[in-house]
């Protein structure tokens, strides 16, 4: 996959984080298949738990049930998705290029869990 695809598939997770949260089954089906794409690259282990982190937070998103668990209209989900994806953006950049910066890119994220399921 090159850069342009790259670029493109995180646009429009970009997108739909700005969706508002609540039940929107065609906007998780497009979330699905673009987070798929991505780990279609194989751009290894941190970038995928990042990618699973990311799909996790979009299923909150886009369920009823879950958008709004800490009763505050959603931005602490929407805020993971957001962090969750400016890690993921940098490090599939990071790779691309040069690998010293990806172990920079990787530490300045290391701080960031996996995984921020609100639960």
């Amino acid at each position: 996959m090159d850069e342009s695809e790259v670029t493109r598939l995180c646009e429009e997770l970009r997108a739909l984080i700005e969706l508002e949260g609540g039940v929107n089954p065609n906007a998780l089906s497009r979330a699905r298949w673009a987070i798929a794409a991505l780990q279609a690259t194989q751009c290894g282990d941190y970038i995928d738990k990042k990618l699973i982190a990311l799909a996790d937070g979009f299923e909150q998103w886009f369920r009823i049930d879950k958008w709004n668990r800490q009763d505050d209209g959603g931005p602490l989900v929407q805020h993971c998705l957001e962090d969750d994806l400016i890690c993921i953006r940098a490090a599939i950049w990071c790779k691309s290029n040069d690998q010293k910066t990806l172990r920079r890119a990787l530490a300045d994220c290391s701080s960031r869990p996996a995984s921020r399921s609100i639960h």
